[in-house]
């Protein structure tokens, strides 16, 4: 396991390095935001994801998640989370229950980038969208927040559906939100 938390931070890495000094955006506010935080291993996360309990936030990361996706969907789904961290989404705007405010969070972000990250192949499986929950698109994430509490019960069976059931032998019950 250690080898595989190596060679995730390694790869995310070299991929927030091509941010600014190999990459043609050369966009160095990725960079420096990717660095302000540290990022941990942590397998009850989907993905990759926020963890604002702390200060500064935590990136929370899944191995597994990170080892099995492309460059390119990896390097997606980090600057959506730079993205929260440079509007304060995650650390600003905390509701309760906070897997809520993390999925409402991850749902403002990916209606403001998804006209061009939907053209990447494999993102759409890794980004909640509006219409995934039948919520409005393009609104604001308290707004998504009221309507995912309101409608908790279909909201667990959307993420079900696109994320597969949690396995419960591996919940503690203070697992954060994922995108948080």
């Amino acid at each position: 396991m250690e080898d595989l938390v190596k060679k995730c931070l390694n790869r995310m890495d070299t991929i927030s390095t091509n941010w600014f000094i190999g990459h043609a955006t050369n966009d160095p506010i990725l960079l420096k935001m990717w660095c302000m935080v540290s990022k941990q291993a942590d397998k009850k996360h989907q993905s990759i994801g926020i963890d604002s309990r702390m200060s500064p936030p935590v990136i929370k990361f899944n191995p597994n998640f990170v080892n099995a996706v492309s460059n390119e969907v990896l390097e997606t789904v980090m600057v959506i989370e730079c993205f929260k961290l440079l509007l304060k989404h995650a650390t600003g705007r905390i509701q309760k229950p906070l897997e809520i405010s993390g999925l409402a969070s991850q749902i403002t972000i990916d209606e403001l980038l998804k006209k061009e990250f939907l053209k990447i192949v494999g993102v759409k499986e890794n980004m909640p969208m509006a219409k995934d929950f039948k919520l409005p698109e393009e609104s604001y994430k308290e707004h998504y927040h009221k309507l995912l509490l309101e409608n908790f019960d279909e909201t667990q069976k959307s993420l079900d559906t696109m994320y597969g059931k949690p396995d419960e032998s591996e919940e503690d019950g203070d697992g954060e939100g994922q995108g948080e």
